[in-house]
C-alpha cells in the first residue's frame, strides 16, 4: 500500500474525531440550556402550587403562569432545536459510515493484492528458501529489505483495518444512540406542548374572571399606589438625610483641618529662626468615612452586572421602569426597582457591603431596609425578622430578613431597588444574570 493511502485514512480519522468532538460540544450546550430552562419551569411551577387559588390571587397567579409559558415556549424551541441537531447528526453519521465501509473495503483488497503479490514472489510460505536462492549477495541484502519493508507494510495495514473497523463500530453504536436521544426528544416535545396548551387554557380563563373583577382590581391598584407613594417617600427621606450627614461630615473635617494648617504654619515659622530644621514626618493616611464611601462606589460599579441575587431563586415577576398593566386596560404602572417571586420565607441577604441607613415599617411593605455603598444604595422592602441594626455594616451576602409572604394570597415577593443618590437604576443591570 502507498504512504499517501495510510496519510489520507489517518487524516478521515483524525477529522471523524474532531467533528465528533465539535457536535459533542454542541450538544453539551444544548443540554445545559435544556437543564437550566428546567430548572426555571419547575421553580414556577412550586410557585403556582403554593400560591392561593382564590379570587384575590388570581393576578399573582397570572404573573407566574405567563412566566411559565414563557419558560415552556423557549423550552419547546429548545427541544426542537435539538432534534434537528439530531436529525443532522444521523445524516452526518451515515454519511460517515458509508464513507468508513468503503475505507476499510478499499484497505482490504490493498490488503489481498499485496498477499497475492507475495504469493507470485514465492516468499510467502519459505523465507529462507527465497534468500537461498539470491545469486548475490547483494541481491540477498535486497531480498531482506523487501521481506523487512512487506511486514511492515503488512502490519500497517492491519492495524489501520483493525483501527477504521472500531471506528466503524462506535459510529454504528452512536448512531443508535442518536435515534434513541431523538425518540425521548420527541416524546418530550409532545409533553410540553400538551402542558403548554393546558397552560394556555389556564391563562385564559383566569384573564376571563379577572376581566370580571375589574372594580376590586382598580381599587387594589389604587391601595398599591398609595403604599408606593409612601415607600418613594421613606426612600427619599433616608437617602437625604444620608446626604446631609455627609455634607455635615465634610465641612466638619474640613474646618478641623484648616485650622490644623493655621497651626502648622505657626510652627513653622517658629522653627524657622533655629539654625537646625528638622525633616518633616510623613502624616498617616486618615481612613474618613468619605473616603471609605468612595472606595466602595467604585468597588460597586466594578460589580455592575455580577452583584449576587438578594434571594436564592425566583424570578422578577414585575420588571423596573413603566409597564402596561397585566389586565386593566389603558392604565400603566410604574416601578422603581423589580419584585421577585419568591418561596415562602425565603433568605434576602446584601448584595453588597455597606451600611444600614435606614430601617422602618412601611405600610403595604412591611420592614423596609437600607444600605448605603458610597454614591449607592439598596433597598430592601416587604422584610420580616430583619436581623440588623441602623448604623450597624454588613458584609456582601450577609442575611437581613426574610421575606415576607400574603396571607391571603399565599404569595412571597421581595420589592428590590438600587439608587445612585436620588436617581433610580434598574436593578437587573446589577444583578448577575
Amino acid at each position: 500500500m502507498r504512504r499517501c493511502s495510510y496519510k489520507a485514512v489517518l487524516l478521515c480519522l483524525a477529522l471523524l474525531c474532531g467533528v465528533g468532538f465539535a457536535e459533542a460540544q454542541s450538544q453539551k450546550d444544548l443540554e445545559a440550556q435544556r437543564a437550566r430552562l428546567t430548572r426555571e419551569i419547575n421553580e414556577t411551577s412550586r410557585l403556582l402550587e403554593t400560591s392561593s387559588k382564590s379570587r384575590e390571587a388570581a393576578l399573582d397567579r397570572l404573573v407566574v403562569l405567563q412566566r411559565q409559558i414563557v419558560q415552556r415556549e423557549e423550552l419547546v424551541v429548545l427541544l426542537r432545536l435539538q432534534i434537528a441537531h439530531a436529525d443532522s447528526s444521523v445524516g452526518r453519521t451515515t454519511r460517515v459510515l458509508s464513507s468508513m465501509q468503503a475505507d476499510v473495503d478499499t484497505l482490504s483488497a490493498e490488503y489481498g493484492r499485496m498477499a497475492r503479490a507475495a504469493l507470485r514472489e514465492g516468499f510467502l510460505n519459505d523465507r529462507l528458501a527465497f534468500l537461498i536462492t539470491s545469486e548475490s549477495f547483494s541481491e540477498a541484502l535486497a531480498r531482506t529489505r523487501y521481506l523487512r519493508q512487506y511486514d511492515e507494510n503488512r502490519g500497517r495495514q492491519l492495524e489501520l483495518i483493525q483501527l477504521t473497523r472500531e471506528v466503524l463500530q462506535n459510529k454504528v453504536d452512536k448512531l443508535d444512540d442518536i435515534r434513541a436521544e431523538k425518540e425521548k426528544l420527541l416524546g418530550a416535545e409532545l409533553t410540553q406542548q400538551n402542558i403548554l396548551e393546558e397552560s394556555l387554557a389556564d391563562k385564559n380563563e383566569l384573564l376571563r374572571s379577572l376581566a370580571n373583577d375589574e372594580d376590586r382590581l382598580r381599587k387594589e391598584l389604587k391601595e398599591q399606589t398609595r403604599d408606593k407613594n409612601q415607600l418613594d417617600r421613606a426612600i427619599g427621606d433616608v437617602i437625604t438625610r444620608s446626604n446631609e450627614s455627609r455634607d455635615k461630615e465634610r465641612l466638619e473635617r474640613e474646618r478641623i483641618e484648616a485650622k490644623a494648617l493655621v497651626a502648622e504654619r505657626n510652627r513653622s515659622a517658629d522653627k524657622a529662626t533655629k539654625t537646625v530644621v528638622e525633616p518633616a514626618k510623613p502624616k498617616a493616611a486618615v481612613v474618613t468615612s468619605e473616603n471609605y464611601g468612595t472606595a466602595l462606589s467604585q468597588d460597586f460599579i466594578k460589580n455592575r452586572g455580577k452583584l449576587p441575587w438578594p434571594v436564592e431563586g425566583g424570578f422578577i415577576s414585575k420588571p423596573y421602569g413603566e409597564r402596561a398593566h397585566p389586565t386593566l386596560s389603558k392604565v400603566k404602572v410604574r416601578n422603581n426597582g423589580v419584585d421577585i417571586r419568591t418561596d415562602p420565607g425565603s433568605t434576602v441577604k446584601a448584595i453588597f457591603e455597606g451600611e444600614v441607613v435606614g430601617l422602618q415599617a412601611v405600610p403595604g411593605y412591611n420592614y423596609m431596609v437600607i444600605l448605603q455603598h458610597g454614591d449607592y444604595f439598596s433597598v430592601y422592602s416587604n422584610l420580616v425578622d430583619v436581623r440588623v441594626k441602623a448604623g450597624a455594616r454588613v458584609g456582601t451576602a450577609d442575611v437581613i430578613g426574610a421575606v415576607a409572604t400574603n396571607a391571603t394570597t399565599n404569595t412571597s415577593e421581595l420589592h428590590f431597588e438600587v439608587w445612585k443618590e436620588r436617581q433610580t437604576q434598574n436593578p437587573a443591570a446589577w444583578l448577575k444574570r
